[in-house]
């Protein structure tokens, strides 16, 4: 199953160390540009659950939302 995902899903999951959670439920999660970008935004002041989004996101298990639809 695909997903697109928010921030607060991706977030609350990463924070507790629950993302294989969403890995194993969905095949590929697409998240729209502002969700990126909010994720980054707590990168940058610290939230270190981020990395393990990042990491999965240049591995293609969690997916730009715009590629999807060019």
């Amino acid at each position: 199953m695909i997903v697109v995902s928010d921030s607060d899903i991706l977030s609350m999951f990463g924070k507790v160390g629950a993302l294989q959670h969403l890995k194993r439920l969905f095949e590929e999660i697409y998240i729209p540009p502002a969700v990126y970008e909010e994720l980054m935004r707590a990168k940058e002041i610290g939230f270190d659950f981020v990395d393990e989004m990042i990491e999965e996101k240049d591995n293609t298990r969690i997916k730009d939302f715009e590629a999807v639809f060019e």
